[in-house]
């Protein structure tokens, strides 16, 4: 389809028109794709909501989650690498800064988590890694180191967007039902939640008719592996997920 016009609105939709078809598209249609993989709706976190999981699975998730949160400054920094905008290579350059930068880095803090649990930094040398967890983070790698930038960013946007939604919910009930209630050793969750941030105003404003269907596709395959993410820490647990369509 060869575009003549694209009009572009605030709310982040977009109209292309050709002289054959005018094509929509709104970020709604990201949004409304990451929430049909909702992970507050996985049989994970319904457990975990309600006080039903051991001290041992939320050791098993948080070993798991542990490569996401080592592994996200370099999936950023390969996005950084396939952009030519300079402003956004700064926009970025300062998200990594913001993670990785100074003694309570994220890495440093779910370090510090892992050792309110009674898991000792020296064990994560010789860490497992799940199937579903390796397959996980080759999805986001993919998606920030060989698409396209825009791809990637809808990738980890999609990433952000679940992880700060079950990480509230973690933060709410470590105290209520897993006697996890030291500020230092939770510190992690909020200053997660405020570094990792992906402006998605930058998704919209570099949206075309050939690559919107591959961002919503990019989000679409983040949600769905993260989905499996959980289920591969069940199935490891003895609990089979439920059936997800």
């Amino acid at each position: 389809m060869l575009v003549k016009t694209i009009h572009k609105q605030y709310d982040g939709s977009c109209t292309f028109v050709s002289e054959n078809s005018t094509l929509q598209f709104s970020f709604e249609m990201v949004d409304n794709t990451i929430q049909k993989r909702k992970l507050l709706s996985h049989p994970f976190f319904q457990l975990y909501s309600c006080g039903g999981l051991s001290q041992n699975i939320i050791q098993i998730f948080s070993l798991q989650f542990y490569h996401i949160v080592n592994y996200l400054p370099r999936f950023i920094s390969a996005i950084h690498s396939n952009t030519n905008d300079w402003k956004i290579r700064q926009n970025l350059l300062d998200n990594i800064e913001d993670i990785e930068y100074g003694k309570e880095n994220i890495l440093e803090l779910w370090f510090r988590f892992l050792e309110s649990i009674g898991i000792e930094k020296e064990s994560l040398r010789s860490i497992q890694m799940f199937p579903f967890t390796r397959i996980f983070l080759d999805t986001i790698n993919d998606f920030c180191r060989n698409r396209s930038f825009v791809e990637g960013l809808s990738c980890l946007y999609t990433l952000q967007n679940q992880s700060s939604e079950f990480l509230e919910i973690k933060l709410n009930y470590l105290p209520k039902y897993y006697n996890i209630n030291d500020k230092k050793s939770l510190k992690f969750f909020p200053v997660f939640k405020k570094e990792f941030f992906i402006d998605k105003s930058i998704i919209v404003n570099n949206i075309t008719s050939e690559n919107f269907s591959k961002v919503i596709f990019s989000a679409d395959k983040t949600a769905y592996s993260f989905w499996k993410f959980l289920d591969g820490i069940m199935e490891h647990y003895g609990k089979r997920s439920l059936k997800y369509q």
